[in-house]
């Protein structure tokens, strides 16, 4: 049986793409003075340059994280492309005027959507799992690096609890 597209040619559609942004945040640990006071055993205090918002040779007073951008593109159909020997997911498929007809890019039928609120609700979601794709391997790399020896002092952001925001610790 021949599958029917869902869209025609001439028609707008939308699709949801999943980005990251950097953003800067207040430093959990000076709240943005960039420094912070320091008590030595003997009950002396004094103020040092704060060691989590530290870059180079001065303190930021913020820190940098990775968040979620989620975009949606507008796009109109230009072609349309029906094979029945492809993967089931894959048997449709639309060539965009915006991308190129012919040469452009290639949309799966799954990944087009004529609301304009239904793909920004999945570009959400795919700018989400983007952020936790790269927070783990983060967490992964600095566990690969303890494993061959290059211990490497952690402080964990105490605002994110712990969820893979991490910071090397300045000496």
């Amino acid at each position: 049986m021949i599958p029917t597209p869902r869209y025609r040619i001439g028609q707008k559609v939308y699709k949801g793409y999943g980005s990251t942004k950097f953003e800067d945040i207040p430093c959990p640990e000076c709240c943005g003075e960039k420094e912070v006071t320091v008590t030595t055993p003997a009950g002396n205090t004094y103020k040092s340059p704060c060691y989590v918002c530290m870059e180079a040779w001065y303190s930021r007073g913020s820190i940098r994280r990775i968040a979620p951008r989620p975009e949606v593109r507008s796009l109109t159909i230009g072609s349309v492309r029906v094979d029945t020997a492809a993967k089931e997911s894959e048997r449709i498929s639309y060539m965009c005027e915006e991308t190129g007809i012919g040469s452009g890019a290639i949309f799966y039928e799954h990944d087009l959507f004529l609301e304009y609120e239904v793909a920004v609700e999945i570009a959400k979601v795919k700018a989400l799992e983007l952020v936790q794709q790269i927070r783990r391997r983060n967490v992964d790399q600095v566990a690969e690096k303890k494993k061959r020896g290059q211990n490497l002092p952690l402080k964990t952001c105490p605002k994110c609890k712990g969820r893979g925001e991490i910071f090397e610790e300045k000496k």
